[in-house]
């Protein structure tokens, strides 16, 4: 049994517009009655201005208040950081200066200590992960028992995954049977969520707030953090989704898929690798969120932004034999090459100016650098994933997407139109967003079908491809 229905009403409590009283020791703050309404993805405190007692460097537009208490909704909570973003007039005080913040806590939370956690996100939409992961089933004392659910065993843990409803508001809930610090589980689940955003196009974010408690069961919640966070991220584009209608118009070609079942999701084994491989590298981590912010993007930045994230995936994924991709692959060689040239280039250009014998330099430093070609191509070749020559085109336009040129596609030169120019920038990005799940897909340990998003939207692009509409690699 999951206990979602009180955390879920003190997340909703919050929310409520209340006067609240603050509390701020040899302050003129202490004791003022404060109106607390949520604003955004956090709140806004609003109080009365007197007109002298909020005056100087303390309370002028622009400065922070720290660690502020106040009693609101029979809670005595702590707000981290307001920024005092107004002094206005309103119905309510008359003359009035308002604070907003998005973190906030019970009195007596540490993040050092050890508790039981549960958070709840709030989303703006229903999240599903149907077709993409495995499910887990769960019962809520919401009152029914549900398959939108998933399990994430990584990191030595165990953390389930719930996708709620309550009162039409859609939640995601993640938690965790381990006692751990705060610091610990909120790392896991940016890890759950951001595995989630990539599998599901659906990154649950905004904010969340996390509930602490002393006993396993997590039915009874002894403290609270509500912390804010980045704005979601819908996109509808998808690595996996094992229902063959779902993307495929060619009626006869998916029901066959449906059929042989051949279509699978990700076992929660492969999901799990999927959140070790994001909780494990901040770089990873930043490649996702690149991949999920291009694929909402306008054509201008969405191709750029995959060519990027291939250039930093395949940096990841090569990096134990970059030194085999050099073209001298002895490093002693290769530094008496590098000292020899340097030495004419003193002898012979001493002369010139500092700045351009500076540039001279720097690309000797740059000699025996992995090229561009054999980078991006490497992760394939290591992971046995086999290239088209559509696949090694689009490869070798990344250079054009870096420096904001469109790549000609169809070959139609100069008589090229506008239209086909930007359909040229969808294929690509499609082709790009297709050859980075692949990989990712592939160096997580999932070995089956991956969309074919460049063949899908074939229409669209108006490129006939003789291609699969799923690949497996």
């Amino acid at each position: 049994m999951k206990y979602h229905l009180e955390p879920i009403t003190i997340l909703e409590t919050l929310r409520i517009a209340s006067e609240g009283t603050l509390h701020r020791s040899s302050s003129p703050l202490d004791g003022m009655k404060a109106l607390i309404v949520s604003q955004h993805k956090g709140f806004k405190v609003t109080w009365q201005d007197d007109g002298h007692s909020f005056r100087g460097k303390r309370f002028e537009l622009g400065s922070h208040l720290t660690s502020l208490r106040a009693d609101v909704h029979g809670y005595k909570i702590v707000f981290n950081d307001l920024f005092i973003n107004s002094h206005h007039s309103n119905s309510t005080y008359g003359r009035a200066i308002s604070a907003s913040g998005g973190y906030l806590h019970t009195e007596g939370f540490r993040e050092s200590r050890f508790y039981y956690f549960q958070v709840i996100i709030p989303m703006q939409k229903k999240m599903s992960t149907h077709y993409a992961i495995a499910f887990h089933v769960f019962e809520s004392d919401l009152g029914y028992r549900s398959s939108d659910g998933t399990l994430a065993i990584f990191a030595d843990d165990q953390l389930q995954i719930c996708l709620l409803k309550s009162n039409d508001q859609h939640f995601l809930s993640i938690d965790s049977p381990l006692k751990q610090t705060y610091k610990d589980f909120s790392e896991k689940v940016h890890s759950v969520k951001n595995a989630l955003g990539y599998l599901t196009g659906h990154l649950a974010a905004d904010a969340g707030c996390f509930f602490a408690y002393t006993r396993k069961d997590k039915k009874k919640p002894v403290h609270f953090f509500y912390t804010e966070w980045r704005d979601s991220i819908f996109s509808s584009y998808k690595p996996v989704y094992s229902n063959p209608f779902g993307y495929i118009k060619e009626h006869k070609f998916a029901k066959k898929m449906y059929e042989t079942g051949a279509l699978r999701p990700l076992t929660m084994a492969e999901f799990g690798t999927l959140c070790q491989r994001l909780y494990d590298s901040k770089a990873f981590t930043a490649l996702v969120i690149l991949m999920l912010e291009a694929s909402v993007a306008s054509l201008l930045f969405m191709p750029g932004g995959f060519a990027i994230a291939m250039e930093s995936l395949a940096d990841l994924i090569i990096a134990p034999v970059k030194e085999k991709l050099a073209p001298i692959k002895t490093p002693a060689l290769s530094k008496k090459i590098r000292l020899e040239c340097t030495k004419v280039i003193r002898r012979d250009c001493a002369e010139l100016p500092e700045e351009d014998l500076k540039v001279l330099l720097g690309r000797i430093d740059q000699l025996n650098q992995v090229t561009n070609k054999s980078r991006l191509r490497q992760p394939f070749e290591q992971l046995g994933i086999k290239l088209t020559e559509a696949d090694l085109l689009i490869l070798g336009t990344r250079n054009d997407f870096l420096h904001g040129r469109t790549p000609d596609i169809t070959f139609a030169g100069e008589l090229r139109t506008e239209e086909r120019a930007g359909l040229d920038l969808y294929y690509a990005s499609m082709r790009f967003y297709t050859l980075l799940n692949r990989l990712i897909l592939k160096w997580t340990g999932y070995e089956n079908y991956v969309l074919n998003h460049a063949k899908i939207q074939e229409k669209t692009t108006k490129i006939k491809l003789k291609e699969p509409y799923y690949f497996k690699d």
